[in-house]
């Protein structure tokens, strides 16, 4: 592997070349491939070793990115218009009019907010005076704050859950704003957003939730073993998530 967890093949030279349109092909020019993949599919299959994130985000790239785009200039009665044009092949143009699945992801990832006290994310336009934001800003519930809500509807459900636990036993709907049990088979991956830890105090209220089950609101973030500490920073020490200099304090 190079620095960035990239794999590195070994390629040997085995003294076997092959003449490919009038060119000397060797083994360290072929690309990894399965034999057995080729075989059984009848085609040709490229093989990638997938060691760190950063390499299955550069193989989604180009599951997403969609169809080869082009841009084309026509100059008609001294007016240039730009048509964006994309490109689909036979084989893609097929996929669709039979109606084939194109790519698929299992399980579920469900984005998980992270914030403090009065301090989720809300849309608002500009132009509205400071009622309607107000109004806007009162209605605005995150996961976070519906977490709470559905861990005091939901005791018996909810109560052994983390935060990222949750969506394995509650749907989030976005309509209504709310967690509801999952009533169909199925299963989920919760995931909160990542929080450096020179943000403060929301990284500390990040790694409580991620360890204290069914809170009910902030305040229950914050309570260890029946006291109520001031700051998320002082719960995850008394709670043994982080260490300071008390043991050289006589």
């Amino acid at each position: 592997m190079d620095n960035e967890s990239y794999p590195l093949y070994r390629r040997c030279n085995n003294g076997h070349t092959v003449n490919v349109s009038g060119h000397s092909m060797s083994n360290q020019r072929i690309v990894p491939y399965c034999p057995f993949l080729s075989a059984k599919y009848n085609c040709h299959i490229n093989m990638e070793v997938c060691s760190s994130i950063k390499a299955i985000k550069y193989i989604f790239k180009y599951v997403y990115k969609g169809g080869d785009r082009a841009v084309m200039e026509i100059n008609a009665d001294e007016i240039q218009l730009h048509l964006d044009s994309r490109y689909i092949g036979a084989s893609e143009a097929a996929c669709h009019i039979f109606r084939f699945p194109m790519h698929s992801e299992s399980p579920n990832v469900v984005r998980l907010s992270v914030h403090l006290p009065e301090q989720q994310s809300i849309i608002f336009n500009p132009d509205n005076d400071a009622e309607q934001i107000q109004n806007q800003a009162d209605k605005a519930v995150s996961t976070l704050m519906s977490f709470f809500k559905a861990n005091a509807a939901y005791p018996a459900q909810a109560g052994t859950l983390t935060y990222q636990e949750f969506p394995s036993q509650f749907v989030w709907r976005q309509k209504e704003k709310a967690w509801r049990p999952r009533r169909r088979t199925g299963f989920a991956i919760g995931r909160m957003y990542s929080i450096p830890p020179l943000a403060g105090e929301v990284f500390f209220l990040r790694m409580l939730l991620t360890v204290v089950p069914g809170p009910k609101s902030f305040e229950d973030m914050r309570t260890w073993h029946g006291r109520v500490y001031e700051d998320f920073r002082g719960t995850c020490l008394a709670r043994g998530l982080l260490e300071d200099d008390h043991e050289w304090q006589y």
